[in-house]
């Protein structure tokens, strides 16, 4: 009798069962213990582990949330961001919002705007000068153009 060897990666998708055989793990799973859902040792990309059910989660990457390497979390992206790669950088934006291009955030204030020099009130969803000493200029299309010395 004559027996073959061959290579189980227990890194993608694979385990080895009790009888010695080479097994797929759930799909969810990056590495498992067995076939079912709720034995992963890690997860596929952009997933988290949910302890103790031993699962794993895919993060809602156009909900509302990404997925942080370093924790190994999804986590919620920042206020007014539908999308986004990270706590500092969002994709696309909601409720009536812009992509500030300096800040990466969104914002009430036009996408063009300095932060040192517009801020917003999130609460009032306006954009203001930075320092209240100061008035804002508009362009004749209402766009903010500059924030002026009070006179």
């Amino acid at each position: 009798m004559t027996s073959t060897c061959s290579f189980c990666d227990l890194n993608d998708h694979k385990y080895i069962s009790s009888s010695d055989t080479c097994e797929t793990c759930d799909s969810s799973c990056k590495t498992c213990s067995d076939s079912t859902a709720n034995s992963c040792l890690s997860c596929s990309a952009n997933s988290e582990l949910i302890s103790p059910s031993n699962s794993c989660r895919a993060c809602l990457l156009a909900a509302g949330e990404y997925y942080d390497s370093a924790s190994a979390l999804c986590k919620a992206c920042p206020v007014n961001c539908s999308e986004c790669s990270s706590s500092s950088v969002c994709k696309t934006c909601i409720n009536n919002t812009n992509l500030n291009t300096i800040s990466q955030l969104c914002s009430f204030c036009p996408s063009y705007t300095n932060p040192v020099i517009f801020s917003e009130n999130t609460t009032t969803g306006s954009c203001a000068c930075a320092d209240s000493t100061k008035y804002i200029t508009l362009l004749a299309n209402g766009n903010l153009s500059s924030c002026e010395a009070l006179s």
